[in-house]
């Protein structure tokens, strides 16, 4: 991690987050970057900051001791990613790892000389729980899915819902991880659906060619809203 010494965001950039989250502005926030593949903060390992991520995607995972990295979820959208668990309930140590993708954009605060004035903004806490209780849906849903569903049914679902134009674009360890199966197993369904005339595969990228198939396919999989 990087923090950017003298670095910035553009006056635009603060009004649009003053703009949507003003309880920001009540804190002196310093600009920081993660690298390729960095961890944010490991399982069990203290928290000291609060992070909000401003760009990249970063994945939430537990690795137990099999060595088989389990994705519970993934922070893809602008917000609060670290410490607001940590200032609920005054733990000091991370309830998960938290990993970025291809680099990581953050803002980042000390928790111990703001904890007190966190636990007693309200906005916060507001805006905390309103984050939590989405990401405990998502995953809430991740998990049900994963229960009750084939992998073929679960992955059909994965590419329509993370398509961009008809093309699928995805880290195949990655992606297994989260739908809780093994990079071999997943590779096959993958090598299915490309015989089956469903994907065609196009460089590091696959090109949807059978959408109403995969559309029938995870028809009763409960969507992520």
């Amino acid at each position: 991690m990087e923090f950017l010494s003298g670095g910035t965001l553009a006056p635009a950039r603060w009004a649009v987050l003053y703009a949507a989250h003003p309880w920001l502005e009540r804190y002196p926030w310093q600009l920081c970057r993660y690298g390729k593949r960095e961890y944010l903060c490991r399982f069990r390992e203290p928290v000291g900051q609060l992070l909000f991520l401003l760009e990249g995607r970063v994945s939430v995972s537990l690795t137990p001791p099999h060595g088989r990295t389990h994705i519970i979820t993934w922070s893809l959208t602008e917000g609060l990613i670290c410490g607001d668990v940590e200032v609920a309930l005054g733990n000091t140590t991370a309830s998960a790892d938290l990993r970025s993708e291809d680099g990581a954009l953050c803002l980042s605060l000390p928790i111990a000389p703001h904890l007190e004035g966190l636990r007693e903004d309200n906005e916060f806490l507001r805006y905390a729980l309103a984050r939590l209780s989405d990401q405990m849906i998502h995953q809430s849903i991740y998990t049900a899915n994963n229960l009750l569903f084939l992998l073929e049914t679960r992955m059909a679902g994965y590419v329509l819902a993370y398509s961009e134009d008809g093309i699928f674009r995805a880290n195949l360890t990655h992606t297994a991880e989260l739908l809780g199966a093994s990079y071999r197993q997943l590779s096959r369904v993958m090598r299915s659906f490309t015989e089956q005339g469903l994907l065609k595969k196009d460089g590091d990228s696959w090109r949807i060619t059978g959408w109403a198939a995969l559309e029938a396919m995870a028809a009763d999989m409960e969507q992520l809203p």
